[in-house]
């Protein structure tokens, strides 16, 4: 591992100048919840120490961050990770529902709502730099809901996509990409 200087990158003085601010604002950190992430793309490790008020914070390799994982290296695996847990474990709903004898075009409606939105919540951050396995990933939780909304109906994704209107969420996320921009 290689060490870097806090002094030497300035992250320890914009640290001092952040404590600093607060003291001066009548403000306290709380040290418990303060650590730091280095973010590199770097084959070779690297280590630094930094401390806020003379106590050393304590480095974390990944972070959630306004329900974003962001991970040192700057991939989005754990990201698209999280993403399909949280989007599966809506899936009963939508299981439940049909069971329930709900029509397909509510069932599509709660699909939107409450599952691919989850896909989408700040896809624009992570869309292009998704590997093919991520993006992959993520267009499973669709296939997988179409398949229990359109039950026997189902023949293929494409299909099914056609037939209810809707379209892959590479897609989607490309038009929220160029949309924002």
């Amino acid at each position: 591992r290689r060490y870097l200087p806090p002094y030497t990158f300035g992250t320890q003085n914009a640290m001092d100048s952040i404590s600093d601010w607060t003291n001066s604002n009548m403000m306290k950190f709380n040290h418990d919840k303060s650590n730091y992430i280095v973010f590199s793309r770097s084959k070779g490790k690297f280590s630094t120490r930094i401390n806020l008020e003379n106590v050393k914070l304590d480095r974390v390799t990944e972070t959630k961050m306004l329900g974003v994982w962001l991970t040192e290296d700057l991939k989005w695996a754990k990201n698209t990770k999280e993403i399909c847990i949280r989007a599966y474990s809506r899936v009963s709903l939508l299981t439940k529902l049909k069971y329930a004898g709900v029509k397909i075009e509510d069932l599509i409606e709660v699909y939107i709502l409450y599952i691919r939105s989850v896909t989408e919540y700040c896809s624009v951050v992570f869309h292009s730099r998704l590997t093919v396995e991520d993006s992959d990933s993520l267009e499973r939780i669709q296939k997988c809901c179409l398949r229990i909304i359109l039950g026997d109906s189902y023949i293929s994704y494409s299909a099914a996509l056609e037939m209810t209107g809707l379209v892959t969420l590479h897609n989607r996320r490309e038009e929220r990409c160029l949309a924002f921009a």
